[in-house]
């Protein structure tokens, strides 16, 4: 009966392994200047069963940085001058052929083959269409001061801890939809468009990494172009609009059926607002509410158009918007309930209860009659 058990496990992991490597997998790794790191980042991806080809792109070093990565067993191809981590990205995956896409930094000095198979396995099974990594180590000062505010800002949905990691993963399907910015933007591009387009995006954790400091210079330069992918990704994706224009026709509109709900109770229920004057405040938080109505209709047809993924766009908009959307429905509902509850019967206006009911707390033995006067209509009582 042992032998049945062992040749049950020995063909369950054999098709896993065939499952496996229905995939093909190319890691590229971006580098300038990192002969003394390239290596050990190389050999950890060779290292790796679920790893086809391994691929780095000198971007112009004054170093022997394609020397070392030639030596580890990589391909390399050069670029003659320095373009920027995004160009070197977009020519690594240009020259790839696996159809899952790992990227590495080539400046990390404990890079292993199991935090690269981390980044591949969520793809592999399913489970994501982009893998982004975290890792333990305190957010760097761009992603706390820069990337992340303003990412709460314009793209709200996006939680990740470590947005500008260098390391990720995707599937080339889903990169080829993807736009790779020229420098430092490339890395919060890529999540913003994966956001945008509605794909499925994990964030593995790949334990500690380390590797140099950048200098000040350096992280202004991150900085800048961090701020500036994704200030142009949220004009490009109506963002923008959202927060200025839709949101000011949302907030805009809320006053409008304010004021409504402000006359329609000074008509009934505010003896110092003379009838009139409740009508005229009725009328004119009516107009202005339907006018913004229909600007952020307009608005809306305007974004949704110009969006690659209207789901996710909708999604973002309601996320932004959550609390004035709700504070509007519930205006709605009380300016619908109380003009529902209005009857005008000779000349005569009165409200009664939607509910009809007009509960009075009293003692058992007590037996009174009630005068009960006002704009309510009492059946019994």
């Amino acid at each position: 009966m042992s032998w049945l058990i062992l040749m049950v496990v020995f063909f369950l992991c054999a098709f896993r392994a065939v499952k496996d490597k229905s995939h093909t997998v190319s890691v590229v790794i971006p580098a300038l200047n990192e002969e003394k790191t390239v290596g050990s980042v190389i050999e950890a991806a060779r290292k790796s069963d679920m790893v086809d080809e391994v691929i780095v792109v000198d971007d112009g070093s004054t170093d022997n940085t394609a020397g070392a990565a030639e030596d580890a067993g990589a391909t390399v191809i050069r670029h003659t001058s320095n373009r920027g981590k995004g160009a070197a990205l977009k020519t690594g995956f240009k020259h790839s052929r696996g159809d899952i896409v790992v990227f590495v930094d080539a400046d990390l000095e404990n890079m292993t083959t199991e935090k690269i198979e981390r980044m591949i396995k969520p793809i592999i099974t399913g489970r994501a269409d982009l893998t982004k990594t975290r890792f333990r180590r305190k957010a760097g000062r761009v992603t706390e001061l820069t990337a992340k505010p303003l990412l709460k800002f314009f793209f709200p949905e996006i939680k990740f801890e470590q947005p500008l990691s260098g390391q990720f993963a995707a599937k080339r399907s889903a990169l080829e939809k993807m736009k790779f910015e020229e420098d430092y933007g490339v890395d919060v591009g890529i999540v913003l468009d994966a956001d945008v387009l509605g794909l499925t995006v994990r964030e593995v954790d790949i334990g500690s990494i380390h590797h140099d400091m950048a200098s000040l210079k350096d992280l202004n330069v991150v900085a800048n172009e961090v701020v500036r992918t994704i200030v142009d990704r949220a004009l490009e994706y109506g963002r923008i609009t959202m927060m200025d224009s839709m949101g000011k026709s949302i907030r805009m509109c809320i006053l409008g059926l304010s004021l409504t709900t402000l006359g329609v109770f000074s008509i009934f229920f505010i003896r110092a607002i003379p009838a009139v004057l409740g009508v005229i405040i009725s009328l004119t938080g009516f107009i202005m509410a339907v006018y913004y109505f229909l600007r952020l209709i307009r608005r809306s047809i305007y974004v949704f158009r110009r969006s690659a993924g209207k789901l996710q766009t909708v999604r973002s908009f309601i996320y932004m918007h959550f609390p004035i959307l709700i504070s509007a429905l519930i205006l709605i509902a009380m300016i619908s309930t109380l003009l529902g509850a209005v009857e005008v019967d000779d000349g005569k206006i009165s409200i009664e209860p939607t509910s009809g009911n007009l509960i009075i707390w009293k003692k058992s033995n007590e037996n009174r009659t009630f005068d009960v006067r006002g704009p309510y209509r009492v059946d019994s009582a």
